[in-house]
This record gives structure tokens, sequence and C-alpha cells, in this order.
């Protein structure tokens, strides 16, 4: 008996030992801005680097080129909708990085055509590796790019061989559609004639699990939604958010700043989307809807009367190129001020 006690504490402390271990690792989290060191009013993409040394690439937008040196490997990209400043060149920085894209299933299909008039290859979907092992698993790196769909509520796990990163969408409350240039005839002379966008599905937030048992909620851009209280915060259970905060075709700052401290809840909220010049010299601009914003968050009152409850919840800027890193609780360890 003794021995098997022994023994029993030892598992345990192993497998304490080995949960403790992969929590103090870190995800590693670098915006890639149109300035160094600033936000500014066109930064969507950030670069998601797992202990286990996925890269995932997030929205790319418009500061974001196939031989942008700041991006390095990238294994997979997440697009929330079609417009061009998430989608940007995502077409191109796939084709260039053999990357796997993760979208809609009418997004996937559009991006994979214009993967197509690059490499001038069929883009195929993303397959299980190895085959017959979970179909809803890839292994990167990927020898050439792929498109892989997915639905709402759907996941994938992107794994370098052992543990890998889990994706799932989450509803959001906006509009996706393709710019009727972006289309081939007759389609686009029939939009143009009309002023009418290509509908590519509707769009979607992101939940990601990475290694560490960070979890991180990526909103994409959306109007508030009921999801956020029930399904994003009791099922998902992120402690990082990337909020948009721009106003005008999403929520404002008041908006985000009550989706994050009433209905997520998560312990550190990232802006993003804020459609302005948010920083100078490094330092939030006084007045801007990024100031409304951290204000709100650290306990303000909205225009609309509603309380927040000061949870404690971090605020952190993403400042073009300064690498943020998160430990599985969403603190930030290094690279936050």
């Amino acid at each position: 008996m003794a021995r098997y006690l022994g023994w029993s504490i030892a598992v345990l402390a192993c497998v304490f030992w080995n949960v403790a271990a992969a929590e103090a690792e870190t995800v590693k989290v670098t915006p890639l801005g149109a300035a160094a060191g600033e936000f500014s009013a066109l930064d969507r993409a950030l670069l998601f680097e797992d202990p286990t040394g996925v890269r995932i690439l997030y929205d790319p937008g418009l500061t974001v080129s196939p031989t942008d040196s700041r991006l390095g490997v990238v294994h997979a990209i997440l697009v929330s909708h079609g417009h061009g400043d998430h989608l940007g060149s995502t077409p191109a920085i796939a084709a260039a990085k053999n990357a796997a894209v993760i979208a809609a299933p009418n997004l996937t299909n559009f991006i994979g055509k214009k993967v197509q008039a690059i490499t001038g290859m069929p883009t195929p979907s993303c397959p299980p590796s190895p085959p017959g092992v979970g179909f809803n698993e890839m292994t990167v790196p990927r020898p050439g790019p792929c498109v892989a769909l997915l639905g709402i509520s759907g996941s994938r796990v992107v794994t370098m061989g052992g543990s890998g990163v889990a994706i799932a969408t989450v509803v959001a409350n906006h509009d996706s559609s393709a710019a009727a240039a972006s289309v081939s005839d007759p389609l686009k002379t029939e939009l143009t004639t009309d002023g009418l966008s290509a509908y590519l599905d509707p769009a979607n937030g992101f939940a990601v699990k990475f290694t560490n048992g960070l979890s991180v909620y990526l909103t994409g851009d959306t109007g508030l939604t009921a999801e956020m209280d029930t399904i994003v915060r009791e099922f998902y259970q992120p402690s990082l958010m990337v909020i948009n905060i721009g106003d005008l075709f999403t929520t404002g700052p008041e908006a985000a700043a009550f989706a994050t401290t009433q209905l997520v809840r998560p312990n550190t909220v990232i802006p993003s989307h804020a459609n302005e010049a948010a920083t100078a010299g490094g330092d939030v601009v006084p007045g801007s809807r990024t100031a409304r914003f951290i204000a709100a968050v650290k306990g303000g009152r909205d225009d609309h009367g509603h309380g927040h409850d000061r949870k404690g919840i971090r605020v952190h800027v993403p400042k073009s190129g300064i690498t943020m890193e998160f430990d599985a609780r969403g603190t930030c360890v290094n690279g936050c001020s």
C-alpha cells in the first residue's frame, strides 16, 4: 500500500508539474501596424506565436504585405470577414508563406481562387495530417498554401506534431462582402451597375485556445451580441480579448467597454480597429476613442448610464512591432507598458 501510495503521489506530482510548466509558457502577440511603436488608424493585424512554435496571423489588413520582414514564418491566417481592411493581401501572403487560410466557407473559396491566380495551381483544401487522424487537425508547416473552411462553432487544430492550437469560430454581428472590383465579370459589371458588393457569408470572430492554456477571443468586426455573455464567456471562457472599437460600423468605445466588462469579462483586453491615430510618440492621445475605451473599462459610466463594476480588467494598447507575452491567465508578463 505504501509503495502504491508513493507511486500515486509521484504520478500526481508529475502531472501537476507538467501543467504548471505549460502554464508558465507564454504566447507572443505582435501587432503589425502602419508605424513602429504606434497604434494607427488602419492597424488590424496581430501575429500570435504559440509555445510550440505555431505562428498564426489574424486579419492581415492593409498594413502587412507578403514581403513584410516582420512576418517571418506564418503557418495559418485567420480572416474574420471579406472587407479589404481585414482581408488585405491575405492571398499573396498565403501563397508566399505556404500558409493555411482559415475562414468562413465562401470566403475561403474566394481566397482560394485568388491564391490560384498567383500560384497558377488550384488551391487545395487543408487536409488532416496524417490522413485518417482527426478530420479537423492539420499539421504545419504545409508544403503549399491551402484553405480551411470553418463554420460557426466548428473547430480546427493546428499542430506541429504534438499539442496544437485549437481554433473555433463565433458569431459576429457584421457584414462580410467583397468589393465589386475584386470579382470577375459578368458579376463584376452587374454589381457595379447596381452599386452592390459580393456577399461572402456572415462575418465571424474566433475563439483560440493555445497550448499553454491561454484562451483568446478575437471579436472581428461586430456589434454587441448576446452570444458574448453566453457562448463566448460561458463556453470558451477567454482570459484575453481583442475587440474592435471603431464605432459607426462596429462597437464604439463605450459599447466595446460594456462588452468587455459586463458580457465577456476577460482578465485582459486589447483594443483594435480604432480607425484613428490612437497614439502619438507611443502615448495614447487624450480624447481619442482609445482613451475613451480605456477610461470606460477602468470604471467610468458610458453615455447610456451603464455602470462598470471595476473588475480590474487590464487594457494593453497594441503598438506596432512591440511583442507582448501572455501567460495562461491572460496576464502580460513581458512587453506591456
